[in-house]
């Protein structure tokens, strides 16, 4: 796949993906979205420093970050980490790096032992992101629903979704992502609260 056309898809999944314009605007705290979120404005903050030391982490001085693909993303101080790394130390050692970031509650340990992908799957995974955070609007059948409040991502087609969602939220929102066409696997990442 040739640059411009992924970073076209990159720039597509960006205007599709809450936070994403926030990044690239230099990673304030979009206030559009903190007000649908259900994590307070203190927890948004603590998760973008969580996912900020734990990249540091993870690629410093020879780190398993280095020479693998790991994401590792926050919500409510709940981390995933997913991609690939070719060694069953390397998948330890990630976790117990992430764990020690202070105010990190659980880490969801979903690294494969693989080579990592290229340019080519990833851009897929971005769009297979946009589309399932898509497929979310309108899911006028669940009352109070708002698609804001599930964080996608997306690894070699497997999507996994993270938010605060009630238990009949959260079940909604994984029937409809294993709909889209691509995803592979619906892994949940929620924390079930009752209703706010």
């Amino acid at each position: 796949m040739n640059r411009p056309l992924i970073l076209t898809l990159t720039l597509l999944a960006c205007l599709v993906l809450p936070g994403c314009a926030a990044v690239i605007v230099g990673g304030a705290v979009s206030g559009a979205s903190a007000i649908h979120d259900r994590r307070t404005a203190g927890s948004i903050v603590e998760d973008q420093s969580i996912e900020i030391q734990a990249s540091d982490r993870l690629h410093e001085n020879g780190g398993p970050g280095r020479g693998n693909h790991i994401k590792s993303i926050s919500y409510n101080q709940i981390v995933l980490l997913a991609g690939e790394v070719e060694e069953e130390s390397d998948r330890d050692r990630a976790e117990e790096i992430v764990s020690d970031i202070p105010k990190v509650r659980r880490v969801v340990n979903e690294l494969s032992l693989r080579p990592r992908t290229g340019a080519y799957t990833r851009s897929r995974d971005s769009l297979l992101t946009a589309q399932v955070k898509s497929s979310f609007l309108g899911m006028n059948e669940i009352d109070g629903f708002d698609s804001a409040r599930v964080k996608v991502v997306s690894v070699r087609g497997i999507v996994y979704l993270m938010g605060m969602l009630t238990e009949t939220e959260a079940q909604a929102a994984a029937e409809r992502a294993s709909r889209v066409r691509g995803v592979r696997k619906v892994v949940k990442v929620f924390e079930v609260i009752s209703r706010d």
